[in-house]
């Protein structure tokens, strides 16, 4: 089924309006800014700053990470344009799957910040990740049923925030889970919360080398 031109309207505009921005500014400064030139004004500078040392500086790799995940947010969002557009019907079909998937994608951004202020290698940052990431997914609930695990496995999975990611969306989903959906939603809200604010306190300790 073909969709209809207007369909595409909502992207016309907001590559108008990005382009028009962008272009605009430029054409902006160029009619009204002044033109008065000096030494001072012709002199070398980043970021509005007067460079000083040598320009073979070494720099803490954190710094890069951060660029990194500044382009992963850039990404992310485009990722959330389908979501309210595409996906719309199914998003106000259910509200409550579709606001368990982005507490679950915040609280995972939020552990790639906190090991990331930490790393002190981008190699080292993937390695750290999957070390987390994996253990967490297999212990879920995502390959197996919650019920009847024996007491020490019971105690790893309870512990696992990922589990009541999983059963969050069992209970949005499906009408089922092993937890309530309050106490999925409010150990999800916690950990995003708690992981957020130390990523923050992470980076405001962040130093150069």
């Amino acid at each position: 089924m073909e969709q209809a031109p207007s369909s595409w309207l909502p992207v016309v505009i907001l590559l108008i309006i990005g382009i028009g921005f962008a272009v605009g500014n430029i054409a902006i400064s160029l009619l009204i800014g002044p033109r008065r030139t000096g030494p001072g004004k012709e002199t070398t500078y980043e970021s509005g700053m007067m460079p000083i040392g040598d320009t073979r500086r070494r720099f803490n790799v954190r710094f890069y990470i951060v660029a990194m995940i500044f382009l992963v947010i850039d990404v992310d969002i485009i990722f959330f344009y389908p979501f309210a557009t595409i996906f719309a019907p199914y998003v106000r079909a259910n509200h409550a799957a579709s606001g368990m998937m982005l507490i679950v994608a915040f609280a995972l951004t939020a552990l790639g910040f906190c090991i990331a202020w930490r790393m002190s290698s981008t190699q080292g940052f993937h390695a750290i990740m999957n070390l987390f990431l994996m253990p967490m997914w297999f212990l879920s609930g995502a390959l197996f049923p919650l019920d009847n695990l024996p007491s020490w496995l019971g105690v790893l999975t309870a512990a696992d925030p990922a589990t009541y990611g999983v059963d969050a969306m069992r209970n949005a989903m499906l009408g089922v889970g092993t937890y309530p959906a309050a106490l999925d939603f409010a150990v999800l809200t916690a950990y995003t919360a708690a992981l957020g604010l130390f990523g923050i306190y992470s980076f405001g300790r962040m130093k150069a080398v």
